[in-house]
């Protein structure tokens, strides 16, 4: 689990991309994992209702397919990024997005 001071951060940018960007899906749904992650399952699912209306065709794969690597993956790092992804969409499914 991130350091309570490391969460803050996350929620502040988060927060921030919402506020300057709030028709950005991907932005919002992570934001519902950082919520639903930090035991917030109220915000989690107001953020996710949110991302549906601004994506209804939104599914797991779909998700999962806008976090995929653009370039080579860097060894050291894509055992984490593999881990955040199903993580993350792990979490949305329990939040209720579809596969």
């Amino acid at each position: 689990m991130l350091r309570f001071a490391t969460m803050k951060k996350v929620f502040k940018w988060l927060e921030y991309m919402r506020t300057i960007s709030p028709s950005v899906w991907r932005a919002r749904a992570s934001l519902a994992v950082a919520y639903a992650l930090h035991g917030n399952s109220d915000a989690a699912q107001d953020e996710l209702a949110e991302v549906r209306r601004l994506n209804p065709a939104l599914t797991i794969s779909v998700f999962e397919q806008t976090l995929s690597f653009k370039k080579p993956a860097i060894p050291s790092k894509e055992a984490r990024f593999i881990e955040f992804t199903e993580r993350s969409s792990q979490v949305l499914r329990d939040l209720g997005l579809p596969d």
